[in-house]
């Protein structure tokens, strides 16, 4: 064909993307040298890119939701390879992911293409702590094979909400865990009297529990004066681990002793939650909110 010609090319292993540059040679062992040549620099070059240690799949994500990860403006990252049947998948699912909020976690396309699973999209996960997501696509047994040895997890998908609620998932694995106020009950101080550690406060339970151990706060015209641990809870002389609604009790922690008659003690436990990336982006909206900036 002369330049400028438009041309049909059949038997390609994998579809080619648009602006790709195609090369004739008369000898057909040329050819798939110079193929296989450009392959292997490719996958070399994808590697060096993109170099990092250990491994995430979905399960070792999800895992990380009850792992106590400290609570914040979260600036994590998923590295995805994305393999599809054909060009106009991608924009289809690009689209659907555009109504995750990525405020949080952000999802990093590292490859986009057209074709099945290959062994270089195995290397590029390996070297990127990548997953690697397919759309309609195949993943030949010898690729899965290497997957399993490099511990690289691929994901195979024929309805695309599928992915997109796998991606969630993910995305929302990464998310620091939420810390969420229980409260346990309330002790009016009727009393303040030494103890042999400092002072301690004579309480009323009024209402709940309170509990050894449990987190106290002391509230003191409009501030808080003390948030910390009850660690000593007596009732008449004895150690008890918990005191009910109507009973008097004896309270003390060690880095507080400031207690005056009439001080309303709160106590309450946290706990960790797991957070949907719209909270989590509302977290951040109000943190940025907070500091003057305008959203």
């Amino acid at each position: 064909a002369a330049p400028s010609n438009a041309v049909q090319i059949i038997g390609l292993n994998n579809v080619p993307l648009a602006g790709d540059e195609f090369e004739s040679v008369d000898d057909l062992d040329v050819a798939r040298e110079r193929a296989n040549a450009r392959a292997d620099a490719m996958r070399i070059e994808r590697i060096n890119a993109k170099a990092g240690e250990g491994k995430v799949t979905l399960s070792s994500i999800a895992a990380s939701i009850s792992s106590g990860n400290q609570v914040g403006i979260d600036t994590h990252g998923l590295n995805i390879i994305l393999k599809v049947d054909f060009q106009g998948s991608i924009e289809a699912i690009r689209q659907a992911i555009q109504a995750l909020p990525q405020e949080n976690v952000s999802l990093r396309f590292l490859l986009q293409a057209p074709g099945d699973v290959s062994l270089s999209d195995v290397d590029l996960a390996v070297a990127s702590e990548g997953i690697v997501f397919g759309f309609n696509v195949k993943a030949p047994g010898s690729v899965k094979k290497y997957a399993k040895q490099k511990s690289v997890e691929i994901r195979l998908y024929k309805v695309i909400y599928d992915l997109i609620d796998d991606l969630r998932n993910a995305m929302e694995g990464l998310l620091d865990l939420a810390e969420e106020e229980v409260p346990l009950g309330s002790a009016k101080v009727r009393a303040v009297f030494s103890s042999g550690s400092g002072k301690a406060a004579g309480c009323m339970v009024t209402t709940g529990k309170v509990v050894e151990g449990c987190n106290v706060r002391v509230p003191r015209k409009g501030k808080e004066v003390y948030v910390g641990t009850l660690d000593s809870l007596r009732r008449v002389k004895e150690t008890v681990k918990e005191v009910g609604a109507g009973l008097e009790c004896g309270i003390g922690v060690d880095d507080f002793d400031d207690w005056e008659e009439g001080d309303v003690l709160e106590a309450f436990n946290t706990v960790k939650k797991a957070r949907t990336l719209e909270e989590a982006s509302a977290t951040v909206t109000a943190a940025l909110k907070g500091a003057g900036v305008q959203v």
